[in-house]
């Protein structure tokens, strides 16, 4: 379990990492910390039990999956043909950009789950080879 634990940090690290970045101060981060715990808890969560009982985890598919958990909520909400003028070029160009940009934070979530869940069984490997 705290394997597990750990490496939902490890996913939502990134996030808050990029946001610090790009706005240079800690004063989004409590939106982005309910943004990213809320995409962990209800896609992540689900699609890495999921994930569990298909196949074992690999770098490219939880990527894959972090790019999708957090791509759903955006694409949908933000689904530029629920105004009703016909959208523009521009319009799809703007939805593009933001699922593409959650896409990315997702995979980067993804990856950083995976790199924790990875050097997690290492650190585990050698603890127990020096008790034995």
């Amino acid at each position: 379990m705290l394997r597990l634990t750990t490496a939902l940090i490890g996913a939502l690290a990134p996030p808050l990492a990029i946001a610090w970045l790009w706005f240079g101060t800690w004063s989004p981060m409590p939106d982005v910390i309910v943004t990213a715990t809320l995409h962990v808890a209800f896609l992540g969560l689900p699609a890495l039990v999921l994930h569990f009982v298909i196949a074992p985890l690999r770098w490219w598919t939880l990527i894959g999956l972090g790019a999708l958990c957090a791509t759903l909520p955006t694409a949908v909400w933000s689904w530029p043909l629920m105004v009703p003028p016909a959208p523009t070029v521009e319009e799809w160009a703007g939805y593009g950009a933001a699922v593409g940009v959650m896409a990315g934070y997702g995979a980067i979530a993804g990856l950083g789950f995976w790199l924790v869940w990875a050097f997690w069984n290492r650190i585990d490997a050698l603890l127990e080879a020096r008790v034995q």
